[in-house]
């Protein structure tokens, strides 16, 4: 009965076994047509399951019975997971190590910057090498290295008629004076501007700029006959007020601090240190007697101070009090004498002696000059310095001292320069 009963059921699930097989024989010749290739070995687990899986497949196939050929699965896993212990096991740094990593952080940290200014110094070497004039002329050569200026308005008004605004800020130099003569000269050749205004913020400096920059703004009035006026901020004194007697007329603000009318001259005492401290002697040898005065090695005589201040600080002395009294009309010679001991003075007091016209803010002083010339709303502009190698490098080399020229300090040391000055020694 039983086998009867198992022989029916065999019947009956042989069509559905017929057709699982047809089916399976569509699927696989489908996958022939459609070229689908199986995954890689790599990507298909050879682990225990796989492994038995293909054994029984091979002892079906050899009749023999595929409960035998079970194998227990083994502690190694697939190729994959291998993989994953073989990375996790890798040791990771020591102290040491990460030591080490930190100190070549630091080390570029340091030395990246210093490489850049080295190939910043060799480009603006080559320019130089490479340019066509000797002196520094914003307008001429590579805008590249020399860099040039861009206008910039200050205060807002109609552009028809224009005030300029030329800045001499800090110590003037010849670099100072170049700079304004590139501006004015600019300006010269606009036929908007209607005055010009020279903002001074500077404690004084070299007495030949100084004497530059006024020599600038007198050819400038001469040639143009357009009114200049003097706007001094903060501290205007010494060469400061020097080259603002050029100026027809001359305005401060309350605090401004001016005057210091007079030349200065210092130099240095080093016998002590070179002989006693570092127990090195000069040796000098010269065609005459006055030839190294004054000298700085020794005690200056009488007569080495009465040389010095008859040659070097009288005649530059005089002619500050001339340009004042000629810039002054409100001032006779000898009053300006009396006024050029080198005191300084505040704004008021400056007003009083007549040193200055008013004062002022900048804002009101653009009222009084469109009052005075008929203009109704003109424009302040001003020069803004464009970006190049020669700004980078000097703004840089000023603010983080990087590479100090040692031979210019030396120079400057060594050699005493007439200033036109105004500071105080500690």
């Amino acid at each position: 009965m039983d086998d009867d009963y198992k022989n029916e059921n065999n019947n009956e699930n042989q069509p559905f076994e017929e057709q699982e097989g047809r089916q399976g024989q569509d699927n696989s010749s489908d996958n022939e047509r459609l070229n689908l290739t199986p995954e890689p070995e790599e990507t298909q687990p050879e682990g225990p399951s796989g492994s038995v899986q293909k054994e029984e497949a091979a002892a079906v196939g050899a009749g023999v019975d595929a409960s035998d050929c079970k194998q227990e699965p083994t502690s190694g896993g697939s190729k994959k997971t291998g993989k994953k212990k073989e990375k996790s096991g890798e040791k990771k740094k020591g102290f040491w190590g990460r030591l080490w990593s930190a100190l070549k952080f630091i080390y570029m940290v340091i030395t990246v910057p210093y490489f850049i200014m080295v190939v910043l110094f060799i480009v603006a070497f080559l320019a130089a090498v490479f340019s066509q004039d000797d002196l520094i002329d914003i307008e001429k050569g590579s805008r590249f290295a020399r860099g040039g200026f861009n206008e910039t308005v200050v205060i807002e008004g109609e552009r028809d008629e224009r005030i300029a605004l030329i800045d001499v800020q800090n110590l003037i130099t010849f670099q100072t004076s170049q700079q304004f003569k590139s501006r004015i000269k600019k300006i010269e050749k606009d036929d908007s501007v209607a005055a010009v205004i020279v903002r001074v913020t500077s404690p004084g400096g070299s007495v030949s700029a100084s004497d530059q920059i006024h020599h600038y703004i007198q050819s400038f009035k001469e040639d143009t006959d357009i009114p200049v006026y003097s706007y001094m901020s903060g501290v205007a004194a010494s060469g400061g007020y020097y080259l603002s007697a050029a100026c027809d007329q001359i305005y401060a603000e309350p605090t401004t601090i001016t005057g210091s009318i007079g030349v200065v001259l210092q130099s240095f005492n080093l016998e002590t240190l070179m002989n006693e401290k570092l127990g090195v002697k000069n040796i000098t040898v010269k065609s005459g007697e006055k030839k190294d005065w004054p000298k700085m090695f020794g005690e200056l005589t009488q007569e080495q101070l009465d040389y010095v201040q008859n040659k070097l600080i009288n005649p530059p002395y005089q002619r500050f009090v001339s340009i004042v009294a000629e810039g002054r009309d409100k001032l006779s010679k000898e009053q300006v004498l009396k006024l050029a001991d080198g005191s300084i003075y505040y704004s008021e007091e400056a007003v009083n002696n007549g040193l200055i016209d008013g004062i002022s803010y900048l804002e009101d002083l653009r009222d009084v000059i469109a009052e005075e010339n008929g203009l109704e709303n003109p424009e302040v502009f001003g020069f803004r310095e464009t970006f190049s190698l020669d700004y980078l490098l000097r703004n840089t080399a000023e603010e983080t001292g990087f590479f100090p020229r040692a031979e210019e300090t030396l120079e400057k040391i060594s050699r005493p320069e007439l200033m036109y000055l105004w500071r105080l020694d500690n």
